[in-house]
C-alpha cells in the first residue's frame, strides 16, 4: 500500500536523510539534500554549494572515528514553497582511540530553511546551534 507523504514529511525526511549520511559517512549524499546555492552555516563560518559542502562535511567529520547524529521533536513551519525546519539535536564525535574519553558530546538545536523544488524538498540553509558541550572542543 503506497501513502502519500504530506509536506511536513518530506521535509522532515529530507532532512533525516542529510543527518543519516553524516554518520553513515556519505558526504556527497548528505550535500545532495542541499539546494545548489545551500549554505552550511557555523557561525559566521558558512559554506556554500553542493561541491563546497561535501568537502566541507568530509573534511570536518572524517577525522573521526564515528559521529551519531539525533535529530528529535522537529516543528516545522511551511510558507508556500518554504518552510523552516527546528528540531532538538544531540551529536557525539568520538577520536581515536575509541573511547568515551575522547568524545565530544553536543546538544543543541537545528535551524534549516528549506524550499520545494520540482524535484521535492531541498535544504537552502542549515545553521546548528550548539547550546552544550561535554568534552574537548569540536576539531572543526
Amino acid at each position: 500500500m503506497m501513502t502519500t507523504q504530506t509536506s511536513a514529511e518530506q521535509i522532515v525526511a529530507c532532512f533525516l536523510r542529510y543527518v543519516h549520511a553524516l554518520d553513515n559517512r556519505h558526504w556527497a549524499d548528505a550535500a545532495a539534500q542541499f539546494s545548489p546555492q545551500g549554505v552550511l552555516a557555523f557561525g559566521s563560518d558558512e559554506t556554500t554549494g553542493y561541491g563546497e559542502i561535501a568537502k566541507r562535511i568530509e573534511s570536518d567529520l572524517s577525522r573521526y572515528v564515528m559521529t551519531w547524529h539525533s535529530v528529535a521533536t522537529p516543528l516545522v513551519e511551511i510558507d508556500g514553497d518554504r518552510a523552516r525546519l527546528t528540531a532538538a539535536s544531540s551529536g557525539i564525535h568520538l577520536r581515536e582511540p575509541a573511547g568515551t574519553e575522547n568524545a565530544t558530546i553536543i546538544g543543541g538545536r537545528y535551524n534549516a530553511w528549506l524550499s520545494r523544488t520540482e524535484t521535492g524538498w531541498l535544504i537552502d540553509r542549515v545553521a546548528p546551534d550548539y547550546l552544550w558541550r561535554a568534552g574537548p572542543p569540536l576539531d572543526h
